[in-house]
């Protein structure tokens, strides 16, 4: 295991020139393999914490350590974790034929009682506009140790917080510098892409505050949770996938499970949680970014499959544009079978011809 003594976080990334780890011999580093590293996370008023993540480097890539290569981020669903997601679901595969660095990132799992509970911090209890859930709906949801500061953490206590509260953008950013400083990245092709709870970091934490160090955004059967819907901090372009027959993070009030509308243009799901109507979100977003307020049709290679078509907003600030996508499936990645996901080709196909144009 590498351990890298990181103490600061990333700074603002502002030159289209490659990353400051280009030319570093790269060696322990291997092309065509995977790689558990460590990086040291601050975090305000917590001692610094020793957090993993899996780098996958394409079989293609130089073992010069001189050609700038783009880097994807991937952010896995609630109780899961950077190992499960990279047996799961076969992002490394598609960067070992598309020739971009791959990072599977791994979430806390800071549960007294232990089992699988991997996740990202995505609300609190009462948000930016109240309570995040109705406390009395639904199951029990493990209690995380560092949400438990007052001893008052379960969710049968009038507690909504089902995820870690450690800080992910600490680690998100310590893991940037990582990367960066270790190979030779393109500091203008930096993506991220994560499906549920992931997919809910990049909308609730991700677009607030790193929206402009990075080029491209994908979100997988995901929304915000009431009140933790905020707009981008800089322009960026997203490609959004939704499943009409979505239970878990219902894509409307009119799915399939769920007891309706919620306060604040959410769904109220059968567990109690409120999360942003997608399109209501989506459009929120576009709005932001003074996208075009007209749909065009955005063609890809699976257009009609269960029902499968996607809209863009194009014109959007600095040249971005936004994307939505759906069709009739449930709680995961579209057309998820066979080796490579024809889903993930389409997120990266997209990601591919759009560059961080804020660096440009």
């Amino acid at each position: 295991m590498l351990l890298l003594a990181l103490t600061c976080l990333l700074l603002p990334l502002v030159s289209p020139a490659p990353s400051e780890g280009c030319g570093r011999p790269l060696d322990p580093l291997n092309p065509g393999t995977d790689h558990r590293l460590t990086v040291s996370v601050s975090e305000p008023g917590r001692p610094d914490i020793q957090r993993d993540y899996v780098l996958h480097l394409p079989a293609s890539y130089d073992p010069g350590n001189a050609q700038a290569t783009p880097l994807l981020l991937d952010y896995h669903g609630w109780t899961r974790s950077a190992d499960i997601q990279m047996d799961l679901v076969p992002w490394s595969q598609l960067a070992d034929s598309e020739g971009f660095i791959f990072v599977s990132m791994d979430g806390m799992n800071d549960v007294a009682a232990g089992g699988d509970f991997g996740s990202w911090n995505v609300s609190a209890t009462s948000g930016p506009l109240g309570l995040t859930c109705d406390p009395g709906l639904g199951g029990e949801y493990p209690c995380y140790e560092s949400c438990d500061t007052s001893g008052d953490c379960s969710y049968l206590q009038n507690s909504c917080d089902w995820t870690s509260c450690r800080d992910d953008l600490a680690y998100t950013e310590a893991v940037l510098y990582s990367v960066t400083s270790l190979l030779c990245v393109d500091t203008e092709m930096m993506h991220v892409t994560g499906m549920s709870n992931g997919g809910m970091f990049i909308w609730t934490r991700i677009m607030e505050r790193l929206a402009g160090t990075l080029a491209s955004a994908g979100t997988v059967c995901s929304s915000p949770l009431r009140g933790y819907n905020p707009m981008p901090d800089s322009p960026i372009s997203i490609i959004d996938f939704h499943g009409l027959l979505d239970s878990t993070i219902p894509i409307s009030p009119d799915g399939p499970d769920n007891y309706g509308p919620g306060p604040d243009m959410t769904t109220e799901t059968w567990d109690g949680y409120y999360y942003h109507i997608k399109m209501d979100h989506l459009l929120k977003v576009t709005s932001a970014m003074n996208c075009g307020p007209e749909t065009q049709v955005y063609p890809t290679h699976m257009d009609g499959v269960d029902g499968w078509g996607c809209v863009r907003w194009s014109g959007c600030d600095e040249g971005n544009e936004v994307v939505h996508c759906e069709a009739s499936y449930g709680h995961d990645y579209p057309f998820n079978y066979g080796q490579i996901s024809e889903g993930l080709k389409i997120i990266w196909d997209f990601m591919k011809v759009h560059p961080n144009v804020k660096m440009i």
